[in-house]
């Protein structure tokens, strides 16, 4: 790989983004820039969801990267194809691999783990512990297989699910795919949670048609009957509701097939308020307050409901 082809370097994998490429021609998908609310038809899936040298100028991380995306294009080429969850258990493990790299290469994730350590930084500068003011930019590259290491038996234990959309309405994505959420949680305002509290959830939307799907089986059961680890949804209001979350995990842009209805779009996107979270609270004193983002907006999902077994245990005697 030359150094020219490593300049450019992806966050969410061009192969991914071709699942919801326009008209199936593979270079391009449509989007939308929340910050502006201005929709894009035609967006380069070779020069989208990436920055110059993000994971450094060496370019190794983004060859590492194209390695394991030679591995997990057909495995999700085939969960799409066969609307089946791997029966192969590499593949399996080659699944949850690339669902947990999802949601810690994300531009998103890395803006604010950056964030905490330039709070971290300043604070030490601050407060006279360090007599030079640093400033950490580029993805913060050892964060992400750390993360990996420390939450591998939490993915390990999540339920996997497949969510086959049978409605008219379409899945779309975003440039931070991954959707963290807990609705034990929001439903009893409670205010933050992380991929170790009970009750998580994970959605990573696949095709327009298809999403991924790994939940706390402990805590969750289906509302509706499972066969082969597949949700068939004939609700589009679920979908709706889906893509309403699917929105608010985005960072910077969403993307959907140019088959995507103009109109849902426009009025997904008119309720939605553009955020980027502050992880730090600076203070007059050498501590700072440190909190990664959850989703608490409430989304009607009516795929899952609470166990009352869970609810029992949690209630006090």
């Amino acid at each position: 790989m030359s150094k020219k082809s490593h300049t450019n370097q992806h966050y969410v994998p061009q192969f991914y983004l071709r699942n919801f490429a326009n008209d199936n021609n593979g270079k391009s998908v449509s989007g939308f820039v929340l910050k502006s609310k201005k929709p894009i038809k035609h967006i380069s899936i070779k020069e989208t969801a990436s920055e110059k040298f993000y994971y450094g100028e060496t370019g190794e991380i983004e060859k590492w990267f194209s390695r394991l995306e030679g591995i997990w294009k057909p495995i999700i080429h085939d969960i799409i194809e066969r609307k089946t969850l791997p029966l192969n258990e590499n593949d399996y493990w080659e699944l949850l691999y690339f669902v947990a790299l999802s949601e810690v290469r994300a531009f998103k994730y890395g803006t604010i783990t950056n964030k905490i350590l330039n709070g971290l930084l300043d604070l030490s500068y601050r407060f006279g512990t360090s007599d030079k003011q640093y400033e950490v930019i580029g993805h913060p590259i050892s964060s992400m297989d750390a993360y990996v290491l420390e939450n591998h038996d939490i993915y390990e234990k999540l339920v996997p699910t497949l969510l086959v959309n049978n409605t008219e309405l379409e899945f779309l994505t975003s440039d931070n795919p991954c959707a963290k959420y807990n609705q034990f949680f929001v439903a009893r305002n409670l205010n933050y949670y992380s991929i170790r509290h009970k009750g998580i959830q994970l959605f990573l939307p696949l095709s327009p048609h298809i999403c991924l799907c790994f939940y706390d089986g402990e805590v969750y059961r289906p509302c509706s009957d499972v066969e082969n680890s597949v949700i068939n949804i004939i609700e589009p209001s679920q979908i709706n509701e889906l893509n309403k979350l699917f929105l608010r995990n985005a960072d910077l842009m969403i993307y959907f097939s140019n088959s995507f209805n103009s109109d849902t779009v426009n009025e997904l996107v008119s309720h939605h308020k553009f955020y980027q979270h502050e992880p730090c609270k600076k203070t007059q004193i050498p501590i700072v307050g440190i909190q990664m983002e959850s989703i608490n907006d409430y989304f009607d999902l009516r795929l899952f409901d609470v166990r009352n077994s869970f609810i029992k245990n949690c209630s006090p005697h």
